[in-house]
């Protein structure tokens, strides 16, 4: 605020210097307050109308502690803010000393959040209170506070449960989704209950058409609940970027799309899945047909925003380790378990106890499994074969 008090100052300093030259006969005006030389330097008549919030309320404090200063204060002060000749340092000085002596309330950002959390919860029960369809919502075990922390709150008041959302229940219902499930589904997919049911039908139509029998497209729904979402011709685009870059049969295709739907329609499909790909094969020198097997066992493998941190977690099991990429290929699960520093906290604790032991056919052998995926207990007392408490002791040697 300070910074921001100097420039409307200095701006006070040139409006008020330009009056006096260029009305030197007229009769002195009344002395401006800060918010209106402010203002007007700023070209903002009202700051509150105009949007600059801010910036009201950066004034409307300002003046009033300029008020109450003068009140308490000395002729000295009074002939100062009579004045219009504005002396810098003691500007600054009386600023200083006013935000010393009445300072401005800071919100913390606790106090935010918490002001937050109870605005939700007070404006979720009001609405439910109010709406048979929430009530119905809630009772079918829908997370309506997730559709809110969404922003779909507007949206939801719209639904009607008898002509909106009862329909596309029974849909899911007939195609093989449990009741159970219901709720789960809802939540995860608000904007399900924008189509239409015949809509609906022609997606499930086009999973029929290439092969996925009843239970797996419920398997499919169950697993990516806004899968129904996407247009036929989204899904058909996505499904035929796998099927072509990693040449996948229909049957390969379709245990692919079954074992992780939410990849086919991830908004990183093609571009990240294409962009981890490449440093798969070209950064850290794995072959297509070893990247197709990763794929299949661990799509997972491919839904890695940040291929930065794949890459350095190869580096660790890899170059440091030095597992061979056929053995990787064999545990893809491992590139994706622990982040490098993990990985290599744990190398160097077997380094120090002697354990480094990753030939496979000799004995002691610690698997890339056992480094990369198992807990800290198991990989103590099966890999390192020391407590825990000595392996916490050893990190804080690091």
């Amino acid at each position: 605020m300070m910074l921001r008090f100097a420039r409307l100052t200095r701006s006070c300093h040139t409006q008020v210097a330009r009056s006096s030259k260029k009305r030197p006969s007229k009769k002195a005006l009344v002395p401006q307050t800060f918010r209106e030389v402010a203002d007007k330097a700023l070209g903002l008549e009202n700051p509150e109308l105009s949007g600059d919030r801010v910036l009201a309320n950066m004034t409307v404090e300002v003046e009033r502690k300029r008020v109450k200063w003068a009140s308490q204060g000395s002729e000295e002060q009074k002939r100062l803010l009579q004045s219009s000749d504005i002396d810098w340092d003691v500007g600054m000085t009386l600023v200083k000393k006013a935000e010393e002596s009445y300072p401005i309330e800071r919100v913390t950002e606790e106090k935010m959040e918490s002001i937050a959390t109870k605005t939700v919860s007070k404006t979720l029960s009001k609405i439910a209170a109010h709406s048979q369809t929430l009530q119905s919502l809630v009772d079918l075990g829908v997370d309506i506070s997730k559709w809110e922390r969404a922003g779909l709150s507007s949206r939801v008041l719209t639904y009607d449960f008898d002509r909106d959302i009862a329909p596309v229940l029974r849909f899911l219902v007939d195609i093989g989704v449990w009741p159970r499930n219901l709720g789960d589904v809802a939540t995860n997919a608000p904007m399900l209950f924008q189509h239409s049911v015949q809509d609906l039908e022609a997606r499930v139509g086009y999973l029929t058409s290439k092969g996925f029998n009843r239970d797996r497209v419920a398997e499919i729904v169950r697993g990516a609940p806004n899968w129904l979402e996407f247009s036929v011709e989204d899904v058909d685009s996505k499904l035929g970027f796998f099927q072509k870059s990693f040449k996948l049969t229909g049957n390969e295709m379709r245990k692919l799309t079954c074992r992780l739907p939410s990849l086919i329609i991830w908004d990183g499909t093609p571009f990240q899945v294409s962009t981890n790909h490449i440093y798969l094969t070209k950064m850290m020198g794995f072959e297509d047909r070893e990247c197709k097997r990763m794929l299949m066992a661990h799509p997972e493998l491919y839904m890695q925003k940040y291929e930065d941190q794949l890459q350095a977690v190869f580096d660790v099991l890899h170059n440091e380790a030095g597992f061979s990429h056929e053995m990787l290929a064999k545990f893809p699960e491992v590139l994706t378990a622990r982040k490098k520093m993990e990985c290599k906290q744990r190398l160097e604790f077997l380094r120090f106890l002697g354990r480094d032991q990753f030939d496979p056919r000799q004995p002691n052998y610690v698997s890339p499994t056992a480094l990369a995926c198992a807990d800290e207990a198991e990989f103590c007392a099966a890999s390192a074969k020391a407590a825990g408490v000595a392996f916490n002791e050893f990190l804080k040697t690091l």
